[in-house]
Protein backbone atom coordinates (compact mmCIF):
# COMPACT_ATOMS: atom_id res chain seq x y z
CA UNK A 1 0.00 0.00 0.00
CA UNK A 2 2.81 2.40 0.85
CA UNK A 3 4.50 1.76 -2.51
CA UNK A 4 1.23 2.62 -4.26
CA UNK A 5 0.75 5.82 -2.25
CA UNK A 6 4.30 6.99 -2.95
CA UNK A 7 4.15 6.09 -6.66
CA UNK A 8 0.65 7.42 -7.35
CA UNK A 9 -0.18 10.08 -4.73
CA UNK A 10 3.11 11.76 -3.85
CA UNK A 11 3.58 15.29 -5.14
CA UNK A 12 6.29 17.93 -5.11
CA UNK A 13 4.88 21.45 -4.91
CA UNK A 14 5.94 25.00 -4.29
CA UNK A 15 3.98 26.35 -1.32
CA UNK A 16 3.89 30.02 -0.40
CA UNK A 17 3.42 30.50 3.32
CA UNK A 18 1.36 33.41 4.68
CA UNK A 19 4.64 35.23 5.45
CA UNK A 20 5.38 35.26 1.69
CA UNK A 21 8.21 32.70 1.77
CA UNK A 22 7.93 29.95 -0.85
CA UNK A 23 9.15 26.47 0.09
CA UNK A 24 9.42 23.23 -1.89
CA UNK A 25 7.40 20.44 -0.28
CA UNK A 26 7.14 16.72 -1.01
CA UNK A 27 4.08 15.03 0.39
CA UNK A 28 0.86 13.19 -0.28
CA UNK A 29 -2.11 14.43 -2.30
CA UNK A 30 -5.69 13.43 -1.42
CA UNK A 31 -6.05 11.50 -4.68
CA UNK A 32 -3.84 9.66 -7.13
CA UNK A 33 -2.36 11.42 -10.15
CA UNK A 34 -5.07 10.13 -12.51
CA UNK A 35 -7.92 11.38 -10.33
CA UNK A 36 -6.11 14.70 -9.92
CA UNK A 37 -5.95 15.07 -13.70
CA UNK A 38 -9.69 14.36 -13.91
CA UNK A 39 -10.26 17.11 -11.33
CA UNK A 40 -8.26 19.44 -13.60
CA UNK A 41 -6.13 20.85 -10.84
CA UNK A 42 -2.41 20.99 -10.10
CA UNK A 43 -0.84 18.66 -7.54
CA UNK A 44 -1.19 19.51 -3.88
CA UNK A 45 0.17 18.26 -0.57
CA UNK A 46 -1.89 17.44 2.52
CA UNK A 47 0.00 17.75 5.82
CA UNK A 48 -2.48 15.35 7.45
CA UNK A 49 -2.00 12.60 4.89
CA UNK A 50 1.75 13.19 4.72
CA UNK A 51 2.11 12.88 8.50
CA UNK A 52 0.10 9.65 8.31
CA UNK A 53 2.67 8.29 5.84
CA UNK A 54 5.46 9.46 8.19
CA UNK A 55 3.86 7.38 10.95
CA UNK A 56 3.65 4.39 8.60
CA UNK A 57 7.38 4.78 7.92
CA UNK A 58 8.01 4.82 11.68
CA UNK A 59 6.04 1.58 12.03
CA UNK A 60 8.11 0.00 9.24
CA UNK A 61 11.38 1.22 10.75
CA UNK A 62 10.41 -0.24 14.12
CA UNK A 63 9.40 -3.56 12.53
CA UNK A 64 12.67 -3.86 10.62
CA UNK A 65 14.65 -2.91 13.73
CA UNK A 66 12.96 -5.74 15.67
CA UNK A 67 13.85 -8.13 12.80
CA UNK A 68 17.49 -7.00 12.88
CA UNK A 69 17.41 -5.40 9.42
CA UNK A 70 19.08 -2.10 10.28
CA UNK A 71 19.57 -1.09 6.64
CA UNK A 72 15.83 -1.09 5.91
CA UNK A 73 15.07 0.43 9.31
CA UNK A 74 17.43 3.33 8.55
CA UNK A 75 15.92 3.74 5.07
CA UNK A 76 12.40 4.16 6.47
CA UNK A 77 13.67 6.42 9.24
CA UNK A 78 15.26 8.71 6.61
CA UNK A 79 12.05 8.70 4.54
CA UNK A 80 10.07 9.66 7.63
CA UNK A 81 12.47 12.48 8.55
CA UNK A 82 12.40 13.91 5.02
CA UNK A 83 8.60 14.01 5.00
CA UNK A 84 8.43 15.66 8.42
CA UNK A 85 11.08 18.24 7.54
CA UNK A 86 9.26 19.10 4.31
CA UNK A 87 5.85 19.50 5.91
CA UNK A 88 7.21 21.52 8.82
CA UNK A 89 8.49 24.02 6.25
CA UNK A 90 4.79 24.77 5.56
CA UNK A 91 4.17 25.79 9.18
CA UNK A 92 2.93 29.23 10.10
CA UNK A 93 4.43 30.42 13.38
CA UNK A 94 2.40 32.90 15.43
CA UNK A 95 2.61 33.78 19.12
CA UNK A 96 4.96 30.89 19.90
CA UNK A 97 2.62 28.34 18.25
CA UNK A 98 2.65 26.59 14.88
CA UNK A 99 -0.22 26.00 12.49
CA UNK A 100 -0.47 24.13 9.21
CA UNK A 101 -2.72 24.62 6.20
CA UNK A 102 -5.25 21.94 5.31
CA UNK A 103 -3.41 21.59 2.00
CA UNK A 104 -0.90 23.42 -0.14
CA UNK A 105 -3.70 24.76 -2.39
CA UNK A 106 -6.65 26.83 -1.21
CA UNK A 107 -10.17 26.16 -2.48
CA UNK A 108 -9.03 23.20 -4.60
CA UNK A 109 -11.12 20.22 -5.67
CA UNK A 110 -10.29 17.04 -3.75
CA UNK A 111 -13.02 14.78 -5.11
CA UNK A 112 -16.53 13.77 -4.00
CA UNK A 113 -17.61 17.38 -4.58
CA UNK A 114 -15.38 18.54 -1.70
CA UNK A 115 -12.81 21.31 -1.75
CA UNK A 116 -9.96 22.42 0.47
CA UNK A 117 -10.77 25.40 2.74
CA UNK A 118 -10.44 28.99 1.56
CA UNK A 119 -7.19 30.91 1.95
CA UNK A 120 -6.21 31.80 5.49
CA UNK A 121 -7.59 28.72 7.25
CA UNK A 122 -5.40 26.42 9.31
CA UNK A 123 -5.98 22.72 9.92
CA UNK A 124 -6.55 21.22 13.35
CA UNK A 125 -6.33 17.67 11.99
CA UNK A 126 -3.06 18.40 10.20
CA UNK A 127 -1.57 19.64 13.47
CA UNK A 128 -2.97 16.63 15.37
CA UNK A 129 -1.33 14.17 12.96
CA UNK A 130 1.80 16.33 13.09
CA UNK A 131 1.96 15.94 16.86
CA UNK A 132 1.61 12.16 16.47
CA UNK A 133 4.41 12.07 13.88
CA UNK A 134 6.72 14.46 15.72
CA UNK A 135 6.37 12.61 19.03
CA UNK A 136 6.54 9.16 17.42
CA UNK A 137 3.22 8.14 18.97
CA UNK A 138 1.49 5.46 16.93
CA UNK A 139 -2.21 5.18 17.85
CA UNK A 140 -2.43 1.89 15.93
CA UNK A 141 0.17 0.16 18.09
CA UNK A 142 -1.14 -1.89 21.00
CA UNK A 143 0.08 -1.05 24.50
CA UNK A 144 3.30 -2.90 25.26
CA UNK A 145 3.92 -3.76 21.59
Amino acid sequence: MIRFVVAHCQSRVAYTRPDGITVQVVGIDFVDHGARAELKRPPLVSPEWTFQLANAYLRLADDFTRRGNTEKAQHYTRQREMLIDGIMAMATIRNNAAGLPYASLDDAAIGHENRTPAKGNLSTIGVAYGILALTGYDPLRAAGE
